[in-house]
């Protein structure tokens, strides 16, 4: 019955084509592909063995001190995590990186949505910032067991259409590295002096190392894609597309 239901996900008037035509099931195509060595793309590289995992919650930097915090914030959601990682027993964000992890990659998938640009309680600390914070945070977490070289690779990468690339300004706004910098700062600030003190001191102390660390990155859908041959995917791609580009 659900394969049935499927097969008329564009004619059938019980439910939206958008909720199989959406960026996280291209995510999902795309990063199994990738999984299996079907595509490449030279703005993004993998070794041999990963794992990925898509609706993923990641512990924030900024999570609630105690019941009513109006300065916090709840676990950032992902769209998709890619590496050398595992999860940890009873907890809502529970990843660990792996004491051997030579790269993770954080991914937002978009199909024509921009980067939100803040949270309930700090207006102006977009998506991006987010989620770079709480990767530095995961590197801060996991720094006792994670030997860290220069090989090793962490990033943040959207998946987007080329169009909206070229069309949405905010894209390149949110990820430029000094942008990122003043969000995460801002973010801070935020918080009474009395409440701030030590506790974001290795954010603060660091944060310029993390953002020079972290690969960020916007990789179009054509661009992962590039010459993979089957008609099927770029089909499934233009569906999403078309159900998706805002009129």
């Amino acid at each position: 019955m659900i394969y049935d239901l499927i097969k008329k996900a564009e004619t059938n008037s019980n439910f939206s084509p958008t909720l199989l035509y959406n960026e996280g099931w291209m995510l999902r195509l795309v990063l199994q592909l990738l999984n299996n060595g079907e595509i490449e793309c030279d703005k993004i590289s993998f070794s041999n063995e990963f794992k990925w995992y898509s609706e993923v919650l990641l512990r924030s930097p900024f999570l609630p001190r105690f019941q009513g915090d109006t300065f916090a914030e709840s676990h950032t959601h992902a769209d998709g995590v890619v590496g050398k990682f595992d999860f940890r027993g009873n907890t809502k964000g529970g990843i660990s990186l792996d004491k051997g992890c030579d790269f993770f990659y954080i991914i937002e998938a978009k199909m024509f949505s921009k980067l939100s640009k803040g949270t309930t309680h700090a207006f102006d600390y977009n998506q991006a910032a987010r989620n770079i914070a709480c990767l530095a945070h995961l590197i801060y977490e996991n720094r006792e067991t994670l030997e860290i070289r220069e090989t090793d690779k962490f990033g943040f990468y959207v998946f987007l259409p080329q169009d909206q690339i070229k069309i949405e300004k905010t894209f390149r706004e949110f990820t430029k590295p000094e942008n990122l910098v003043i969000a995460i700062k801002d973010r801070i600030s935020k918080y009474p002096n009395a409440d701030k003190e030590n506790r974001f001191d290795w954010l603060m102390e660091n944060l310029y190392k993390f953002i020079n660390m972290i690969d960020i990155k916007l990789i179009s859908w054509e661009e992962l894609l590039g010459e993979q041959n089957d008609s099927e995917i770029w089909k499934f791609y233009e569906k999403c597309l078309k159900y998706n580009k805002k009129k």
